[in-house]
């Protein structure tokens, strides 16, 4: 199932890309985003937004976005305890 190899993924990494994800598990980007927004909407990730007092690199997941008061944010996602429940679900 791709949103649980998804999610385990994010579970077991400390900093996530989707393009890393789809090269590690063998597919394709747009897969990625959809199982993304699917676990968000079945609520087994849940968005998080941060302020950043540095830029993060270019290497990593965080999608930099700036607030009308131009302080950077970036987005992070975090296993819900639904989501920790279905990974430890022996399926």
């Amino acid at each position: 199932m791709v949103l649980r190899e998804v999610l385990k993924y994010i579970h077991d990494s400390e900093q996530i890309k989707v393009s890393k994800i789809s090269r590690e598990l063998d597919i394709p980007i747009g897969l990625v985003e959809c199982a993304i927004r699917t676990l968000k909407d079945l609520k087994y990730l849940m968005l998080i937004k941060s302020p950043s007092d540095r830029d993060p690199c270019k290497s990593c997941l965080f999608k930099l976005t700036c607030d009308t008061r131009g302080i950077k944010m970036f987005k992070s996602y975090v296993i819900t305890e639904k989501g920790k429940k279905l990974l430890n679900d022996p399926q």
